[in-house]
C-alpha cells in the first residue's frame, strides 16, 4: 500500500457523481445509498441492485465498498459488498447483530485489493477485540467500518482510539458523517459532508512488548 491514499466516500447514492471519485484510491458508500438487498429477488431478476452497483464500479477505477442490509432468504444481516472492475468480489457480514431481527455471522474478512489489504469490521464488530486482533494479525493495512451508527459515544473519539490500539489506520462511516484516523491515533478527517475526498496516511504502527518472566525452571 502507498504511504498515503486518497479516500472518497458518499453517504447517499453515488450514481450521479461518479466523476467526483476520479483519482481516488479507495471509495466507500454509506448505508443510506441502497438500503436492503434481497438475494432471492436479485437471483430471480425482480431487482438488480447488485448489478447496478457492479456497473457503477466499472466507472470507478478504485476498489468500491458499499454498505448494505442483506436478506439471505430470511436471514437479515448488516453487510459490506466489495466491487472492483464491474464484479462483485466479496461480501462481509457483521458477526455481532445490532438489532433483534438481525442474525449473527461468523469470521472476519481481510480483502486483498489493488490498493492493499483492507480489513472489514461491520457495526459492533469494530469494538470486538477478537475482531480487531484477527484483522491486525491478517496484515490489514487499513480497517473500514461502514456501519458506525451504533455508537452511544463520540465517533470522533472512538475512531482514533481504535487506530492507536490496533496500530492500523481506521475509517468509520456512519449515516451522517465520516471519521478517519491514523495508526498513531491522529484524526485526519472528521466531517458530515455527504460526499468528499481526503488523504489518509497508511503507515502501520508496530509496538514491541518485552515480557520479563521471573522464577526458575
Amino acid at each position: 500500500m502507498k504511504e498515503r491514499i486518497v479516500v472518497g466516500y458518499c453517504l447517499n447514492s453515488p450514481f450521479e457523481k461518479i466523476d467526483f471519485f476520479n483519482g481516488a484510491d479507495l471509495v466507500l458508500v454509506g448505508s443510506k445509498a441502497f438500503g436492503t438487498v434481497s438475494y432471492k429477488r436479485e437471483i430471480n431478476g425482480r431487482t438488480d441492485v447488485l448489478s447496478k452497483i457492479g456497473n457503477l464500479s466499472k466507472d470507478i477505477s478504485a476498489p468500491l465498498f458499499v454498505a448494505l442490509k442483506t436478506d439471505n432468504y430470511g436471514v437479515l444481516r448488516r453487510s459490506a459488498a466489495y466491487f472492483q472492475g464491474g464484479k462483485l468480489l466479496a461480501i462481509a457480514d457483521a458477526a455481532l447483530p445490532t438489532e433483534k431481527e438481525e442474525s449473527p455471522s461468523f469470521g472476519y474478512k481481510v480483502l486483498k485489493t489493488k490498493v492493499g489489504k483492507i480489513g472489514v469490521a461491520i457495526s459492533k464488530d469494530v469494538c470486538d477485540l477478537d475482531c480487531l486482533k484477527a484483522l491486525v494479525l491478517c496484515e490489514s493495512e487499513a480497517i473500514i467500518n461502514l456501519y458506525a451508527d451504533f455508537y452511544d459515544f463520540s465517533l470522533e473519539k472512538l475512531t482514533p482510539t481504535l487506530g492507536y490500539i490496533t496500530g492500523v489506520p481506521i475509517i468509520s462511516l456512519s449515516e451522517n458523517s465520516c471519521v478517519a484516523a491514523t495508526a498513531s491515533g491522529k484524526v485526519v478527517y472528521n466531517s458530515n459532508e455527504k460526499i468528499f475526498k481526503f488523504t489518509l496516511p497508511t503507515k502501520r504502527r508496530i509496538t514491541l512488548i518485552n515480557k520479563k518472566i521471573s522464577g526458575t525452571i
